[in-house]
């Protein structure tokens, strides 16, 4: 290295000058030149790291592509055991769904109540034993019990010669539909038409 002050040569180690004491400038890279080796050594870091990553995604493709039916079946199972009916009708096919709800056709359908009667208290704790024989719960958890009596027409046309009789019950101070009473009062009606095919 040759000083730029008084032009003596010294080490290219050197950090000042053998000869007058001057202090060397720290040499600098040029920035249009990249050390080949470094060069080099990124290379094969990029590489690896890209490898890495394949590998990676390899491992994802085959442990999850294969089981998309197994996921969508435990869905099926978790719908209808939460009850949550429309996850449940969404699991099943498009066409079959679209069928289903064009041959039922509920849009052109209506339901009119004609008049209620409320039962007596013999058949409300009849229907509260019945529950806790069932269903285990306890007693007077049937508080009231109500007959709704309601037309439903079909298309402009009513189903039955009579209104249907629906038994609405009443639990913690909410009204809800008791299928098993109504399934008891459907039997005694005279249906216009036949409806054996929408009831189970």
């Amino acid at each position: 290295m040759i000083c730029s002050k008084c032009g003596t040569k010294s080490p290219d180690h050197a950090g000042y000058c053998t000869n007058c004491g001057e202090r060397f400038a720290k040499p600098r890279n040029d920035p249009g030149k990249a050390d080949p080796a470094l060069t080099k050594k990124q290379k094969l870091i990029a590489a690896a790291a890209a490898a890495v990553v394949l590998v990676i995604a390899i491992i994802l493709v085959f442990a999850f592509s294969g089981n998309e039916a197994e996921k969508a079946a435990k869905g099926a199972y978790e719908a209808v055991a939460d009850m949550d009916i429309e996850a449940a009708i969404g699991i099943l096919p498009p066409a079959m769904v679209s069928y289903i709800t064009e041959s039922l056709d509920f849009a052109d359908s209506d339901f009119r109540v004609t008049g209620s009667e409320e039962l007596s208290e013999e058949r409300v704790e009849e229907i509260d034993a019945v529950y806790g024989i069932q269903y285990g719960t306890r007693e007077g958890y049937i508080e009231a019990a109500t007959v709704v009596y309601a037309e439903v027409s079909y298309h402009g046309e009513s189903l039955s010669k009579e209104a249907l009789p629906l038994v609405m019950v009443l639990i913690s101070g909410d009204w809800y539909l008791e299928p098993l009473s109504t399934a008891e009062e459907l039997e005694k009606v005279d249906f216009a038409y036949d409806i054996s095919g929408f009831l189970p």
